[in-house]
């Protein structure tokens, strides 16, 4: 009985991963804009987060749910913050709207890391990636005209950039989620190859070289840690560098276009930057609301549009579109969940248990990628999409005081996930 109702949480769990990934029911169910949604589209996802909740909130997990909240208030306080910004927005039942969703997509990874163990969460994540690349691989074979798009290979997903942020965070959980036996390791490979194979395809630079980039951080990490002895403030101030070089070359569309081989002007993220930084200075301490400026549902972003010739719909930069919506108070609330993220994983990734080596440098590894792809994407603190879940996820999943007392409780509790690093 056990087996089957944590089977059926799982089910629940990665059905709505993969309806937050963007695959296939985007693609299906069209009619999203700015200003509104397809309406089977909501239907689908209000379903999904009402069974989250109930595996969230049942008796025998409840507990769980409430401590791993309680540990961590900014959570709250930035998820209060959203909800209360539709009273300064200037569409407040958009921004309402999209309050909710956010707090259902938060809700998904605070499920995860409650319920879920990391290695455990690793093999859900795994599922919804593997799931997502197998149909891309069919669309490119059945129906080549859907899969293809002007700028790269979109697959399942209805914008090729959303292919390649998938392809890339599989790349990751795949290279770091152990293999113990050889017809693991062989079916890793052959995985590997064909996210590897779907990134390039897409075309997506962000996603290659924010792949790259915390690829290469962890590496250098390990490498200075555990060979070198380097201090550990001195390792941490290169790998800031690293990621301020990172956004660099994201940011400059000089480069990339280089990279890609297409003209520098397609973009035009710098142009949209500075005129998002002047709009932030009007309003800096609260904002615009979330999702209360984009899209026609402010006078500043219609003005915005006719400037630069083309409708954004958010700022390509996530900091920044962060600071748009809930001003310096939203920054400094999520500059706290990031020092507590940073903190744990590298407190983790100092464990020096050989073994399980992989699965402790994991969130190091997501956090160096989430922090590049924010650079020129946002998906911080976004209403749809698998970043902001997973990033509360392993955020709130690396507590130790989370650890420690599921440990000292999973003896005399059913259903209840290991939270064990071992």
């Amino acid at each position: 009985m056990r087996v089957s109702l944590k089977s059926a949480e799982n089910t629940v769990l990665v059905t709505t991963m993969f309806v937050l990934s963007g695959a296939l029911l985007e693609l299906l169910l069209p009619g999203q804009t700015a200003l509104a949604g397809n309406a089977v589209f909501r239907f689908i996802l209000a379903v999904l987060y009402l069974g989250t909740c109930i595996v969230a909130f049942r008796a025998s997990n409840r507990l769980d749910t409430l401590r791993a909240l309680q540990g961590n208030p900014a959570i709250l306080c930035l998820l209060l913050l959203t909800c209360v910004s539709p009273l300064w927005a200037a569409a407040p039942s958009l921004s309402l709207q999209r309050s909710v969703a956010v707090i259902g997509t938060s809700l998904v990874g605070i499920t995860l890391a409650a319920q879920r163990s990391i290695e455990e969460q690793l093999r859900l994540f795994r599922g919804v990636f593997r799931v997502a690349a197998v149909l891309c691989l069919g669309c490119m074979i059945v129906a080549p005209q859907v899969a293809w798009s002007t700028l790269g290979l979109q697959g399942i997903f209805n914008q090729k950039n959303n292919l390649g942020e998938a392809m890339a965070a599989a790349i990751l959980v795949d290279h770091y989620l152990p293999a113990t036996s050889r017809r693991s390791r062989i079916s890793k490979a052959i995985w590997l190859c064909i996210f590897i194979m779907l990134l390039i395809l897409s075309r997506s630079a962000t996603s290659l070289v924010s792949l790259c980039g915390a690829i290469l951080i962890v590496h250098a990490y390990q490498k200075l840690r555990r060979h070198m002895r380097v201090p550990l403030g001195i390792v941490l101030l290169g790998i800031g560098g690293a990621v301020m070089l990172a956004g660099i070359i994201i940011a400059d569309d000089g480069i990339l276009a280089s990279f890609l081989g297409r003209s520098a002007d397609l973009t035009g993220r710098t142009e949209l930057w500075n005129y998002v930084i002047s709009m932030i200075l009007r309003r800096p301490l609260l904002g615009y609301g979330y999702s209360g400026f984009w899209g026609g549902a402010s006078v500043e972003s219609t003005n915005i549009a006719r400037d630069i010739g083309w409708a954004p719909q958010y700022s390509h930069n996530g900091y920044l579109e962060l600071v748009l919506s809930l001003g310096v108070v939203g920054f400094v609330l999520f500059a706290i969940l990031f020092w507590q993220f940073l903190s744990r994983a590298v407190q983790l990734a100092e464990n020096r248990v050989d073994v399980i080596q992989s699965v402790n440098m994991w969130p190091l590894a997501f956090l160096a990628f989430f922090t590049i792809h924010n650079m020129a994407e946002c998906t911080l603190l976004w209403p749809k999409g698998l970043d902001w879940p997973m990033f509360l996820s392993i955020m709130i999943g690396i507590d130790l005081r989370l650890i420690c007392r599921a440990e000292a409780t999973s003896s005399h509790s059913t259903g209840r996930a290991t939270y064990a690093v071992t």
